[in-house]
């Protein structure tokens, strides 16, 4: 008879973080919005909304130094996303103030 051993199952834990952001950029104004201090193995869905501003922002996803995707959105745009195994996201805008709000919902387990 073949019996399966497996392991005790472990919580997964899901925290959501709503922010609002704002940057006011001299050329170009770069802000990291979220890092990662849990560890490699999670997984995120969230939204970045961008409501004030006037040029299109970018929205880079990184492990580490490696970009992992990069969203671009348009002033009055939202954006959604879905992504895992990230250490950091940032905003990269134009000149001027950019301002909206960020959620992500992070998942993990313990």
């Amino acid at each position: 008879m073949n019996k399966v051993i497996c392991c005790t199952p472990s919580a997964i834990i899901k925290d959501k973080i709503c922010i609002p952001w704002s940057i006011t950029g001299g050329e170009m104004g770069i802000q990291t919005i979220y890092t990662n201090n849990l560890l490699n193995h999670i997984s995120s869905t969230g939204y970045i909304k961008y409501e004030t501003g006037v040029q299109e922002i970018g929205v880079t996803f990184f492990q580490d130094t490696n970009v992992l995707n990069s969203i671009i959105i348009q002033p009055g745009s939202t954006s959604n996303f879905t992504i895992k195994n990230f250490t950091s996201i940032q905003i990269t805008t134009g000149s001027g103030l950019h301002q909206g709000e960020f959620c992500i919902t992070v998942s993990y387990q313990l």
